[in-house]
Formats: structure tokens, C-alpha cells, sequence
């Protein structure tokens, strides 16, 4: 089955379903530009997948200048997942209306065919495509999907510490355990999550009146299945 490309204007979006991808041009230099109106491109397409083509001028720009940018846009590109791109254009030498055009350099070789330094650039990019290195590696990864989240998960430090206070206090005594658990929150907040005192201190109350309700849940629990046991053992048969 063959496939149609269309190469449309980001101003003249269509989700027709007469093409199998959508080609288009947008001349931005900046990077955090770039990168937003990809987004919005994205939005607008739909599931169509995209292609872009890339147009940077030699004479206008410099080489030095047109290797940078030309780094920038395919890797943006291809960490936004573009179907592809296409550089416009292999040479120097075109013509528009049947005349020479001499003023624009457009090319990654010159009129007659030498590689420019973007010619070797493109070369090194395409060779990395798709497979382009983070900057920093993350340690860890951790996603989160909650409703109301950042209010919830506020105090994450405070419970983590609360429960390595707990865990610590526990080879020690019952006293040890409960102030274990509140300094801890208190400790994590202030110091990792960078809180304020004020905050800190409300972590660690929260910890205290959470380890408070905890036991209070535990001891009922505890009286009630005493008491299912013994009217078990001793009710009327």
C-alpha cells in the first residue's frame, strides 16, 4: 500500500484521513520555541504521525552556527516522537522559476557536491537516531498516579522518616519506639525536605497522633478478638 505524505503549513492543520503522515515546516531557532510548538503539533495531528523538514541557511547562519542548530532540532525532534525528518536540502545547487539561486544555502554540500561540516554533523546525528543519550540519569524513577496529589503526598518525607524513627526504636523500647517515630518525621522534614521549623514540627505531631491512632486501632482490635475467642470457647453450645 503505498504511503501519502502531506506537506502542510503549521498554521493549516488537517486530521484528514486521505494521508498517512504530515510534513511540516517551522523555521525556529530557539530551542524552548521549538520545543513547545512540537507540542502543540502533536495536539493538533492527532494520530497522524509527523514529519519534519528542516531548512537552515549557511550564509545567514555560519556552519558552526547551522551544525549546532541542526543538532538541536533533530534530537528535539526525535525525543518528541516525530515519525522522522528531513533536511532541506543535500546541495547548494537549486533553482526557483528556472533561474540559479545563488543567495541562500541551504545545503549540506555545496553547488558542486563537496560535504560541508554539516553534511559530516547530519551524518553523526542520523547514525544516533533514535537512540539519543540522556543528559544526567535519573537514580531512581518513581511515578505516581494519585488524585489530589500534591497535597496528599506532601509530607512524603515526614512518613518515611516516621517510619525509619519506628523501625530503629523498636529494637529498644516501647519510649524509644514512639519518640523514634516523631523525631523522625521531624528529622526528615527539616533536614531532606528542607522545611520550615514550624512545618517540621507539624510533620512530627501528624507522626505522633498517626502512631497514637494506630495503637488505639490495634488495641481494639486486639479486645475484639479476645472477646470472639472467649465467646467461642466459653459461649453456650
Amino acid at each position: 500500500m503505498p504511503l501519502h505524505l502531506r506537506l502542510i503549513s503549521a498554521y493549516r492543520i488537517s486530521r484528514s484521513d486521505e494521508h498517512d503522515f504530515l510534513c511540516f515546516n517551522v523555521y525556529l531557532h530557539q530551542a524552548h520555541s521549538f520545543e513547545a510548538y512540537l507540542a502543540r503539533l502533536q495536539m493538533l495531528a492527532d494520530t497522524k504521525p509527523l514529519v519534519w523538514r528542516i531548512r537552515i541557511d549557511s550564509i545567514r547562519e555560519g556552519e558552526e552556527s547551522k551544525c549546532e542548530l541542526l543538532k538541536i532540532q533533530i534530537e528535539t525532534a526525535c525525543r518528541a516522537g516525530l515519525a522522522g525528518t528531513i533536511i532541506y536540502s543535500f546541495t547548494d545547487d537549486w533553482f526557483r522559476g528556472g533561474k540559479q539561486v545563488d543567495d541562500w544555502a541551504f545545503g549540506l554540500t555545496t553547488r558542486d557536491r563537496q560535504p560541508k561540516t554539516s553534511f559530516r554533523e547530519v551524518q553523526r546525528l542520523f547514525a544516533t537516531t533514535p537512540y539519543f543519550p540522556l543528559t544526567r540519569s535519573p537514580k531512581v524513577s518513581v511515578v505516581v498516579a494519585s488524585y489530589d496529589g500534591g497535597r496528599r503526598l506532601e509530607a512524603k518525607w515526614g512518613m518515611a522518616g516516621a517510619g525509619t524513627g519506628a523501625f530503629v526504636g523498636m529494637f529498644f523500647s516501647l519510649p524509644a519506639l514512639i519518640l523514634g517515630t516523631i523525631f523522625g518525621a521531624v528529622a526528615a522534614e527539616k533536614f531532606i525536605a528542607k522545611k520550615s521549623g514550624e512545618n517540621s514540627l507539624k510533620a512530627g505531631a501528624g507522626a505522633a497522633i498517626g502512631f497514637l491512632m494506630s495503637t488505639i486501632a490495634r488495641l481494639i482490635c486486639a479486645v475484639a478478638m479476645i472477646a470472639l475467642f472467649l465467646f467461642a470457647a466459653l459461649g453456650p453450645r
